[in-house]
């Protein structure tokens, strides 16, 4: 129902549609390219433990968004954790709602002083250098930022992001 998908549809042109999962349902207009979100996300994660990193607390979100986009919930991911012996990570896994009460999260930074914080979208990365900010921590020398989408050059220190623009959208 997006204005610009019906522009392409009216327009007549061939289009393929990149879009950032590979389950939609834009699928049944265009021919679409996507990414395997899950695999993606689960990327990201390992990245942060291949650089030593255990203590990582993750935002996320504990609803069917979480589902949908990244093929994962908030519990199913803390479970996940669990059972790979990451079990301060699986403490740390917090529910996006959460963060915009700035207290809360000030205080699990506080409370839970992660190495590493990685999130479910940059858009959360970027408001989440304010809070890093008023506690005092420096991006990356004091706790290390992770987004989730394509990173930002606007913001400083840059943010550093899981990216989602595949090469392969490009080439289809």
């Amino acid at each position: 129902d997006e204005p610009f998908i019906q522009v392409i549809r009216e327009s007549g042109l061939p289009a393929v549609y990149c879009r950032e999962d590979e389950v939609n349902t834009i699928t049944d207009y265009f021919p679409s390219v996507g990414v395997n979100m899950k695999k993606a996300w689960l990327y990201g994660f390992d990245y942060l433990v291949s650089l030593g990193f255990r203590k990582i607390m993750t935002l996320i979100t504990d609803d069917l968004r979480s589902q949908q986009r990244i093929g994962i919930t908030k519990a199913d991911f803390s479970g996940l954790l669990q059972q790979r012996g990451l079990t301060e990570a699986a403490e740390m896994v917090c529910n996006i709602p959460d963060f915009y009460d700035g207290e809360y999260i000030r205080n699990m930074v506080k409370t839970k002083e992660p190495e590493a914080i990685f999130c479910y979208s940059d858009y959360i990365a970027i408001l989440l250098y304010q809070h890093l900010r008023l506690l005092g921590k420096r991006i990356p020398q004091d706790v290390v930022v992770l987004g989730f989408d394509c990173g930002s050059l606007l913001v400083t220190p840059t943010l550093s992001s899981v990216s989602l623009v595949s090469p392969l959208f490009g080439k289809t």
